[in-house]
């Protein structure tokens, strides 16, 4: 026999009991029992909420309390109203909730009905929650848990479980990472042993999420796929959709897209398929992350546009503004600022109307990013300190720990080592307090990296390693390889040369291991620069050649250009410099194409200095002129002439000043023609 699945089951129990309720309201109509009466329109009502369907279930509600207040049945009037907030809550109309939860309570409480004060406590816990008032959360469901726990009825019971998953539900989004896992894994152990199959199914899931949140990805993708087999075997097709999400942010963390993309499609068929409209805006919403992480903009913008149709059309407030948030940051990734803010503004403003102050740190949070991106450190630090302001009020730690981080990289990008190092502490004990050990990693990565911009190697060297222990301890080969790397350059800069390649080739093997080209060819520049500080030109060639071959694989033409100068350089060492001419030229062949003027100005610069060592002085001024006019500018010759090598040049030679300006504009008006390319034919003797 077939077995029929939870989600068919569900449906055809809700058609013959909506059926057989308006039969019973029929015959309490016929009757004139109003108390029947009141009873069915709330039990229809139950269902209509049960299945998502707000607007109806609110009008059947208030159909029930009619009859009740003409009935003056205060007990059933007040569990009418605890229902209606419920309907509010759910349809996102929060504050209509917690102003009828609190008087629910008040008046639970002067009546000494303990049980339901409980659930107007949880009411509100559940309001706070829904708004990311998570201090507040956590406060008002321990007051729920501490009354419900007097009673011993199965009722109470099932209601401090999902107290305590949601108290769990709270720590974890408020990064408070230990603390929900201690609440999960003793909840687990006592569903274990009392043979609680379903509320460990969803126990196990929570626990997941924790595990992915710290970035232990093997350990929550266990968690994850225990529950979804549990939910396949019962046929409970929304557990099953929601498990297939989180799987994909596991390979979302481990950036194998593909295989996330695999899974939101299993999930998104599923929502589409039982109509779970909100479902299917989040699954759209993450496959828009995938996009948005590889580049690929034009994709991202249309899903992020699909799930925000959705959202708006279901009333969910908190989606529509993460659509918003997400969408301003496509238009950040295209470079189109003023979109990004105005998108971001409309984010803000639903946060704010909604109270999500959690989100609305978020929005400032970003805010601020984006600023000190386009390098507007003012207006960045004021609006990363409105969201550190935000998230200190509602004792989010995690965001705390986040925007004091980003303060500290705005610092160090000012050069102002010392205020970093006390934001970059600052963060780092946070994180070690809620146990976010990713973000506990990173505090000391970066605290490391202010050490090397103060050319405190061996401090650096000590942080670099507590980084990577704990990349090691969660798993992430990424930012494992990228600590050996950082240790083998260090060890390099202090001449520690066997010590650095060890730590390169650690770097190197997890690299080609989980087939990161950009990290190897980026290893073997460093073993390059080894070799050439050690005066092995012909092994140092043969790295640069391996580098090479990837940047032409990737076809990464910046990194190509670099490693033909570096090629260059090493044949100016040599003293072939005919070699480094031509492979001057290819990289600046390359520069030219990609727009690269820094590099383009320190390649004039160096075939004029190869010209100069071969006798023709005046062409290696000239070309080490457009260097530094490149460099500089176009606008002022007294600027190019106080360049060190210029002004040597134009000593040699005896320039007189009129005749210095006069070869000045020549070389601008020969830019300005070809580039620059027959002023490097006449060095070279090409033509």
């Amino acid at each position: 026999m077939k077995k029929t699945s939870f989600d068919e089951e569900r449906d055809r129990y809700y058609r013959d009991r909506r059926k057989d309720l308006q039969k019973s309201l029929k015959r309490h109509r016929w009757k004139r029992n109003k108390h029947g009466m009141a009873t069915d329109w709330y039990n229809l009502a139950t269902i209509d909420l049960t299945l998502g369907e707000y607007e109806p279930a609110r009008k059947k509600y208030e159909k029930a309390m009619r009859i009740y207040r003409r009935m003056q049945n205060e007990a059933s009037q007040m569990m009418t109203r605890y229902a209606l907030a419920t309907v509010d809550l759910k349809d996102g109309k929060y504050e209509s909730a917690r102003a009828t939860y609190e008087d629910l309570q008040e008046a639970y409480q002067r009546t000494g009905e303990r049980n339901n004060e409980a659930k107007a406590w949880y009411g509100l816990a559940l309001t706070d929650a829904y708004q990311n008032r998570h201090d507040m959360a956590w406060k008002t469901f321990w007051r729920s848990l501490a009354i419900r726990e007097e009673f011993s009825e199965e009722i109470g019971e099932e209601m401090s479980i999902a107290s305590w998953h949601n108290m769990a539900m709270v720590k974890l989004k408020n990064g408070e990472y230990k603390l929900a896992r201690d609440i999960l894994q003793e909840m687990l152990e006592i569903e274990e042993a009392t043979g609680d199959d379903a509320n460990r199914a969803s126990t196990r899931r929570v626990l997941a999420e924790v595990d992915l949140s710290l970035g232990a990805y093997d350990v929550a993708e266990v968690g994850f796929l225990e529950a979804l087999e549990f939910a396949q075997e019962i046929g409970n097709k929304n557990d099953e959709a929601a498990n297939w999400y989180s799987l994909a942010k596991v390979d979302l963390g481990r950036q194998e897209y593909e295989s996330a993309r695999n899974k939101l499609q299993k999930a998104l068929e599923i929502d589409q398929e039982i109509g779970n409209r909100e479902g299917e805006a989040a699954t759209w919403h993450q496959l828009a992350i995938i996009d948005l992480d590889l580049g690929e903009y034009n994709a991202a913008g249309e899903m992020f546009r699909n799930a925000l149709k959705i959202d708006q059309e279901i009333g969910n407030k908190n989606g529509e503004a993460t659509n918003w948030y997400n969408l301003a940051e496509v238009e950040l990734g295209r470079q189109e600022y003023e979109t990004a803010r105005k998108n971001f503004q409309k984010a803000l403003e639903i946060d704010q109307e909604i109270g999500d102050r959690d989100g609305e740190a978020i929005v400032w949070h970003d805010l601020g990013s984006a600023e000190a991106e386009l390098g507007e450190y003012g207006p960045a630090r004021e609006n990363l300190q409105r969201a550190l302001i935000i998230w200190k009020e509602i004792d989010n730690r995690k965001g705390e720990s986040m925007t004091l981080h980003r303060l500290a990289t705005v610092d160090q990008e000012l050069g102002e080592y010392e205020a970093a190092e006390e934001n970059f502490q600052k963060a780092l004990e946070i994180t070690q307090e809620i146990g976010n050990m990713e973000g506990e990693a990173m505090n000391w990565y970066c605290l490391a990296e202010v050490d090397l911009s103060r050319q405190k190697y061996e401090t650096a060297c000590e942080k670099l390693r507590k980084a990577l222990a704990i990349w090691q301890q969660i798993g992430d080969r990424d930012s494992e390889a990228t600590v050996w790397h950082d240790l083998g350059a260090t060890e390099a800069e202090l001449g520690e040369y066997e010590a650095a390649e060890e730590m390169l080739q650690n770097a190197m093997e997890i690299w080609q291991d989980i087939g990161d080209k950009d990290g190897e060819a980026m290893i073997w520049y460093q073993l390059a620069m080894i070799d050439m500080n050690l005066g092995e030109y012909e092994a140092a060639q043969d790295k640069l050649l391996r580098e090479l071959a990837i940047e032409r694989q990737v076809g990464d033409e910046d990194d190509e250009a670099s490693t033909w100068y570096n090629l260059a350089l090493i044949d100016v060492d040599l003293g072939e410099y005919r070699l480094a001419s031509q492979k001057f030229w290819t990289s600046l062949a390359i520069n030219r194409a990609t727009g690269d003027k820094e590099r383009e100005s320190q390649t004039f610069t160096m075939i004029g200095s190869i010209a100069r060592n071969e006798g023709k002085i005046e062409e290696g001024l000239r070309l080490v002129i457009l260097g530094a006019a490149i460099s500089v500018s176009f606008e002022s010759p007294d600027l190019v002439r106080d360049v060190p090598a210029v002004d040597r040049l134009a000593s040699v030679l005896d320039y007189t000043r009129e005749r210095f300006d006069a070869i000045f504009y020549e070389v601008i008006e020969a830019y300005r023609q070809d580039q620059g390319w027959s002023l490097i034919e006449a060095a070279l003797g090409l033509r």
